[in-house]
């Protein structure tokens, strides 16, 4: 894995409105720390997705795959669709599920386990396009976070080096980011101890791309946060017209136009330190 730094993201012209006024959220337990990730990102990230996106529930379900909502088992034990919650959005800001990736063994240690957060394209639960990690930040500490940047995880020309290395927080996140974005084909995704904030980009077959590392109160995070979700809707997503409802195609991670979004949008530094 290479890692790069520093990357800077699009600035999308909305607000700051319900984002923390403190250093840091007021938590107690892990959580908590989600449920104000939640309030003061998650769901702002979710009404400006309503304003840019047309509503994709309806998109049919793989076959094989209808692990969502609203199925049921009948006695002879197979799924059966039941009718579409038109009412319900997508894409959409939701927890993670081992639905997500059905093939998934969480008892395997050398496979990933569940993001907190993923962004969902529609109604198929494999359609992951971001993910997200909510640590707290007496686990996760802020120089924990500072050190993606550091010799710590990282050589002076950007090459991992924390492969075999234990015990280290910083090595046990990245590990983590890598792993959930190869396991549940995502090309994005954010991370934060309630504290710091990171966005990330897969932006090739070895290579993490990193933000500068982002207080909570920063008020260009919702701005960073929106950048980066549009660019992993856009990048894989394309809105096809049926009668009155959109249904959507979503193409695998790491295409021309994936690639090449993710390029235009991150300015790297060779040697960051």
């Amino acid at each position: 894995m290479y890692v790069k730094s520093p990357v800077a993201f699009a600035n999308c012209g909305i607000g700051s409105s319900r984002q923390c006024d403190t250093a840091c959220t007021v938590a107690t337990c892990e959580q908590s720390v989600q449920d104000d990730a939640v309030l003061e990102v998650i769901e702002p990230l979710n009404h400006l997705l309503t304003t840019r996106y047309n509503n994709s529930i309806s998109t049919p379900i793989t076959p094989g795959h209808p692990k969502v909502g609203w199925t049921w088992v009948n006695p002879t034990g197979h799924p059966i669709l039941g009718d579409v919650p038109l009412a319900a959005f997508q894409p959409h800001w939701g927890r993670g599920c081992i639905a997500h990736r059905p093939d998934v063994n969480i008892s395997d240690s050398s496979k990933a386990g569940l993001h907190d957060f993923v962004l969902l394209a529609g109604p198929d639960c494999n359609q992951n396009l971001a993910i997200a990690e909510v640590k707290t930040f007496w686990a996760y500490s802020d120089m924990d976070f500072l050190n993606i940047f550091s010799g710590v995880a990282c050589t002076n020309q950007g090459f991992f080096n924390g492969w075999n290395v234990v015990g280290n927080q910083t090595i046990t996140l990245l590990k983590q980011i890598w792993g959930e974005l190869h396991f549940y084909c995502a090309s994005w995704g954010f991370a934060t101890n309630g504290r710091k904030f990171v966005i990330f980009a897969k932006s090739g077959r070895n290579t993490l791309v990193f933000s500068d590392i982002k207080d909570w109160i920063d008020p260009q995070l919702h701005q960073a946060m929106a950048g980066m979700q549009f660019a992993a809707m856009d990048g894989r997503v394309l809105e096809v017209p049926v009668g009155q409802r959109i249904h959507i195609n979503v193409t695998p991670p790491g295409i021309q136009y994936d690639r090449h979004l993710i390029s235009r949008l991150c300015i790297t530094a060779q040697n960051p330190w």
